[in-house]
């Protein structure tokens, strides 16, 4: 479980911590390739993870010092382009 501290001081609302337990279910664990389907169904007005700003307030507050920057990189590969 993700505590959420990044999610909440995030200028552009990106719901980080689901977008990570998203990216390690379908990415890491079950190698599924198209998480497009799932990634396009949080509510509008969520930010999308490459809308990422790089301001670097996620990574202030985070408990467990994740690069939190690089792994929204990670979560945009994979979710925001599509596989052919």
């Amino acid at each position: 479980m993700n505590c959420g501290a990044c999610s909440e001081v995030c200028p552009k609302r990106i719901p980080m911590a689901e977008y990570f337990d998203m990216y390690n279910e379908f990415c890491q664990m079950h190698h599924y390739t198209n998480g497009m389907v799932y990634y396009g169904a949080f509510p509008t007005g969520t930010g999308k993870a490459s809308e990422c700003v790089g301001c670097g307030a996620c990574e202030t507050v985070c408990p467990q010092q994740l690069p939190i920057q690089k792994l929204l990189g990670d979560v945009a590969r994979a979710f925001e382009t599509t596989t052919r």
